[in-house]
């Protein structure tokens, strides 16, 4: 859809978050540094581009492209 992510660097949503470019990554697991990035987020809302945030989603996560990085597991197995 779209919208800007804020998380924590934890599983793998250090693997997709761009800071700058489709959200935001917390490096600390804290509620200052929570709060830090949802208001340097609010500060600099406007430079994040909602079309360029669902293509990377969408490149990211199809599924033909799920179906692809399975079939490569699955070559790699047998």
């Amino acid at each position: 859809c779209g919208t800007p992510v804020i998380s924590f660097q934890l599983g793998g949503m250090k693997d997709y978050i761009i800071t700058g470019e489709n959200g935001r990554l917390i490096h600390e697991v804290s509620s200052q540094a929570l709060l830090l990035a949802i208001s340097q987020f609010m500060k600099e809302k406007h430079i994040y581009s909602r079309g360029n945030i669902r293509k990377f989603a969408e490149d990211c996560f199809s599924q033909v492209g799920q179906a692809e990085a399975y079939m490569k597991i699955y070559e790699q197995l047998v």
